[in-house]
């Protein structure tokens, strides 16, 4: 914090202890005339606030969430990373939603968002079998590690943090599985959690009738788009 509030006493002309000042008003939510200092974000602080969401936004993450899923589904194979990513997109604004920045972060490292800029966060979506947290993109996996992350299931939303498993006596490495080339979290670890009351969750509902869903291709429809964009450039 010493070396944000050092840069805005220089780009705004006031002295350090001002800059200060203004900084813990951020941090507590009181009005503040600096827009780019962010409050800091900690797994509880993160938690209560996506909890908070819920009553106003919840159903709309819910329904779209449904509506991608019955439409798209993930059994087409090409379909998997842009349903993935669109779930990602839509958590990210459910987030935003709930008083807080996001940027998506496609081209990072293990992360896919920060969370007003500073909480990064690993995303996934998993609705059966192991959760895979990482691969090594056919290269033998050495990185034991998982990365913070938010994972969403038909029925439940968890966060699940390295910290957040240590301080209800989970130890993480019970339940990784290095697969050769990539990393995943056993689903264990959800029956694990339902026996320790684990607090990180809480209920959604993304359940579709497989048998329902259309199997729409993402790549045709944003086939349709960019030519329906290309079409535009002529009028």
């Amino acid at each position: 914090m010493l070396s944000t509030i050092r840069r805005l006493s220089k780009k705004y002309g006031f002295n350090e202890s001002d800059a200060y000042r203004k900084a813990i008003a951020k941090v507590f939510k009181e009005k503040s005339d600096i827009s780019d200092i962010h409050m800091a974000i900690s797994d509880d602080i993160l938690w209560q606030n996506l909890l908070e969401g819920r009553a106003t936004y919840l159903q709309d993450f819910q329904d779209k969430a449904r509506y991608i899923l019955k439409n798209y589904g993930t059994s087409l194979p090409c379909n998997r990373f842009d349903v993935g990513n669109s779930l990602e997109f839509l958590l990210g604004d459910y987030i935003r939603n709930c008083g807080m920045t996001v940027d998506q972060l496609p081209n990072a490292k293990r992360i896919d968002i920060t969370v007003n800029q500073t909480y990064g966060l690993s995303i996934k979506y998993s609705s059966s079998g192991d959760i895979k947290l990482h691969n090594s993109n056919n290269c033998v996996n050495t990185d034991m590690c998982m990365t913070n992350l938010i994972l969403m299931t038909p029925e439940k939303v968890y966060l699940i943090t390295n910290e957040n498993l240590a301080d209800h006596g989970i130890n993480v490495n019970d339940y990784l599985k290095n697969t050769g080339d990539a990393l995943s979290l056993k689903r264990n670890i959800l029956t694990q959690f339902r026996k320790t009351d684990f607090p990180y969750n809480f209920d959604i509902d993304f359940k579709i009738e497989k048998s329902e869903c259309e199997h729409k291709s993402c790549a045709e429809v944003f086939y349709r788009q960019a030519m329906a964009d290309f079409e535009a450039l002529k009028l």
